[in-house]
C-alpha cells in the first residue's frame, strides 16, 4: 500500500474485527474493507474445480449442470470535504445450477475450492429432487449454442495500476474547486470507483467460457445551502459507470464538472420550486435513463410477466406487456427505438456471455413504437415459445442465484440536435440531472409513474431562461411514450447504474444509452418545501 498511515478495518464473512495497524498519511483516514479472507488465494481460472462440479452433479443424477466461480475486486476512492477515504473489497463466489427429473436445484457460496463445489453440487441435487416433487411442469431451455471462449474488456488505462494519490489529487482539486464557486456551497464529494470481475463458467453441454471485465467510474455531487433550503447536485459514482479503463475517468473532465456542479447547487438554493402545468417536456441525461428503465427495461423481463419474480412491482401477469401483445401493443410513437444491447461498448451491462453460456446479443423491444420483444433465459424463452433466449440471465456474485435482467437498455437516438429540439419546442420544460433518490412512485404494474428530477429550465421561444428546483412529472406510460415526437442524436450517452431485484436482493449492473426526448402534454409541478 503506497500511504504510510492508515486505519485497517477488515470485514470477513459478515463480521467485523479491527486490525491494529497504524500509519500515517498526512491525517488523512484510509478505511480498507476486505470481503472474505481468503479471497487472494482464490484462482478464477481452476477449470479443474469447474469440472469437478459438473462431474459431480452428473454423477449424483443431474441432467444438466451449469458451474460458476467468480471474483469481484472493487477499489472506491473517495474524498468528501476534507476527508478522504479509500476502501477495498474482494468478493469470491461459486455456484452450481442442476435440472434433476425436470426441476431446479441450485447452491452458491463464498467457498470455491473443489470440495466446496462436490458439496454445492450434493446440495442442488437434494434441492432439485425435493423441487420435482412438486413441480407442475418439467423444465424446458430454449436451444444454445456450447462454446469455449475468453472474452476482457478493452481497456486503455488500468484503473488499478493508477497510483492513490494521483487519485486522491484529482478528487481534492474537484472539491477545492466546486467549493469555490460559491460561499452557498457547504459539502462536496467526488468519487473514483474501479471494479474488476472475473468469471469462469462450465456446463454439461460443454461450454467452458472465461470473462474478464472491468468497470470504473467517476462522480461527484455539490450540496447547497440557505436559510433552511437544501439542494443537491451532480451524480454519484453509481450512476455513472462504464466497461472501459481509467480512461473514462479522465474523458468525464471532473474538475470542470465540479465547477459546473457547485455553481448549479448554489442556483438550486436559491431557485422558485418548478409551477404545476401541463405543457411540452424534454427529457434527457440521468433522468431519461429512469425513465427507460423504469417504464419499459422492468415491464419487459420475461420471469416477471409470467410471474415467476415479482418482487419490487407485484404481480404482472398478462395485463400489461406479455405474449399475446409482441408484435400488436402499440407502445410509442413511431421514433421510439429500445433495444437490450450487451454489445455495445462501454455500456456497464456490457459482457460476452451470460451465466446460461449464452452469448450477448442485440434485442429490440421496442421497434417504430410495437412492442416487439422480451428480456428472457433459455427457460422463459422457452415456456413462451422463442427460439432462443436474449442472453440476459445474469447474477451479480458467483454465489446468487441468476435472474432475468437488464443489460443496457438504450433509448437509439433520433435525427435532429439537441439545440433544435429545444428551439422548436417553443415554449415548455426541460428536466435533467439528478433524479431524487426515493422520489419515484409507480404502480405494480408500471402502467403508470411519477419521477422527481434534478432541475428544470424553462423553455421560452425555443431558448432556456428560467431555472426551478425540486421539478416532478407524472403519467400514464403508453400514452406518454406515444407522445414521444422527438429524440435528440448529438448527446447520445452512456448511463450505468444499478438495479435492484430479487430476495434475497441483489443490485445488478445496468446502463442507459440515451440523448434527449420531447414529449407533449404533459404534467409538470414541484416537490420539496415551500418558499
Amino acid at each position: 500500500m503506497p500511504y504510510d498511515t492508515a486505519e485497517l478495518l477488515l470485514t470477513t464473512g459478515g463480521t467485523r474485527e479491527s486490525v491494529d495497524r497504524r500509519f500515517k498519511d498526512n491525517g488523512q483516514r484510509l478505511f480498507i474493507h476486505s470481503g472474505h479472507p481468503n479471497s487472494l488465494e482464490i484462482s478464477i481460472s481452476n477449470e479443474d474445480a469447474v469440472e469437478t462440479g459438473i462431474k459431480e452433479a452428473a454423477k449424483l443424477g443431474a441432467t444438466y449442470a451449469a458451474v460458476k466461480l467468480s471474483e469481484v475486486e472493487k477499489i472506491e476512492f473517495q474524498v468528501e470535504n476534507n476527508v478522504s477515504r479509500m476502501s477495498v473489497q474482494s468478493i469470491p463466489g461459486a455456484h452450481v445450477r442442476v435440472i434433476v427429473n425436470g426441476a431446479w436445484g441450485f447452491a452458491g457460496s463464498v467457498e470455491t475450492g473443489r470440495e466446496d463445489l462436490k458439496l454445492l453440487a450434493y446440495r442442488a441435487i437434494k434441492l432439485a429432487r425435493a423441487n420435482a416433487a412438486v413441480r407442475e411442469e418439467p423444465v424446458k431451455l430454449a436451444p444454445n449454442k456450447a462454446v469455449k471462449a475468453r472474452y476482457e474488456t478493452k481497456v486503455q488505462k488500468d484503473p488499478f495500476e493508477i497510483q492513490p494519490k494521483n487519485i486522491f489529487d484529482l478528487l481534492s482539486s474537484c472539491v477545492s474547486e466546486a467549493r469555490h464557486q460559491n460561499s452557498l456551497v457547504k459539502s462536496c464529494s467526488a468519487t473514483v470507483s474501479c471494479e474488476r470481475e472475473d468469471r469462469l463458467l462450465g456446463t454439461s453441454e460443454g461450454a467452458l467460457i472465461s470473462q474478464k471485465l472491468v468497470r470504473t467510474s467517476g462522480g461527484f455531487t455539490a450540496t447547497a445551502a440557505k436559510n433552511g433550503m437544501v439542494q443537491t447536485s451532480g451524480l454519484n459514482s453509481w450512476g455513472n459507470y462504464a466497461t472501459k479503463g481509467y480512461e473514462w475517468v479522465e474523458d468525464m473532465n471532473l474538475v470542470e464538472r465540479a465547477r459546473a456542479e457547485g455553481r448549479l447547487a448554489a442556483e438550486l438554493v436559491e431557485a422558485k420550486r418548478c409551477p404545476e402545468e401541463v405543457t411540452t417536456l424534454i427529457i434527457e441525461g440521468r433522468m431519461l435513463a429512469l425513465q427507460i428503465h423504469e417504464t419499459l427495461g422492468h415491464c419487459t423481463e420475461l420471469d416477471r410477466v409470467l410471474g415467476r419474480e415479482v418482487d419490487f412491482v407485484g404481480p404482472i401477469g398478462e395485463s400489461f406487456f406479455s405474449p399475446q401483445a409482441l408484435g400488436k401493443l402499440w407502445f410509442g410513437s413511431e421514433l421510439v427505438n429500445i433495444v437490450a444491447d450487451a454489445t455495445i461498448e462501454g455500456g456497464q451491462g456490457t459482457f460476452a456471455y451470460d451465466d446460461e453460456a449464452v452469448p450477448a446479443k442485440k434485442t429490440y423491444l421496442v421497434k417504430d413504437g410495437i412492442f416487439i420483444g422480451f428480456q428472457s433465459s433459455r427457460e422463459t424463452a422457452a415456456v413462451i415459445g422463442l427460439e432462443e433466449s436474449s442472453g440476459q440471465f445474469l447474477g451479480t456474485y458467483g454465489y446468487d442465484h441468476p435472474m432475468v435482467r437488464m443489460t443496457n437498455i438504450n433509448l437509439l437516438p433520433g435525427d435532429c440536435t439537441r439545440e433544435e429540439l429545444i428551439e422548436d419546442t417553443g415554449r415548455g420544460m426541460l428536466m435533467s440531472g439528478r433524479p431524487t433518490s426515493g422520489h419515484e412512485i409507480f404502480d405494480q404494474r408500471r402502467t403508470t409513474f411519477g419521477f422527481c428530477a434534478g432541475t428544470a429550465w424553462r423553455i421560452e421561444n425555443g431558448e432556456l431562461t428560467k431555472l426551478y428546483r425540486d421539478p416532478t412529472y407524472y403519467g400514464v406510460t403508453t400514452p406518454f411514450w406515444r407522445s414521444c415526437d422527438g429524440i435528440s442524436k448529438d448527446n447520445w450517452f452512456a448511463y450505468g447504474g444499478g438495479c435492484g431485484k430479487g430476495r434475497p436482493g441483489q443490485n445488478g449492473r445496468v446502463g442507459h444509452f440515451c440523448s434527449s426526448a420531447r414529449f407533449r402534454n404533459v404534467h409538470v409541478g414541484g416537490g420539496g418545501v415551500s418558499e
